[in-house]
């Protein structure tokens, strides 16, 4: 017989790196996505910043609304790399 393990399901949060507005989000709750993809965009001054997801996964949570004001650290939003049900 065969006896399969599966390793827990691993979360990372992406952060906000710096005070600053939410401009735009990119992800929506539920949508799979790749490391690397832009998943919220901030603004400061001016300047936009995309923050990045770290891992390939689905997004579990979003902290964030557009317009939202954030500081250094602040969660934005969570990915899940091994997902379960989410509904």
């Amino acid at each position: 017989f065969f006896l399969m393990i599966r390793r827990p399901p691993r979360s990372t949060q992406s952060r906000a790196s710096a005070a600053s507005d939410v401009y735009k989000r990119q992800v929506k709750k539920g949508e799979r996505v790749s490391g690397g993809q832009v998943g919220i965009i901030l603004e400061a001054m001016k300047m936009e910043n995309e923050i990045q997801i770290e891992n390939e996964g689905i997004v579990t949570q979003i902290f964030v609304e557009e317009n939202d004001t954030v500081d250094t650290g602040d969660p934005l939003l969570e990915c899940e790399e091994n997902p379960r049900d989410i509904s």
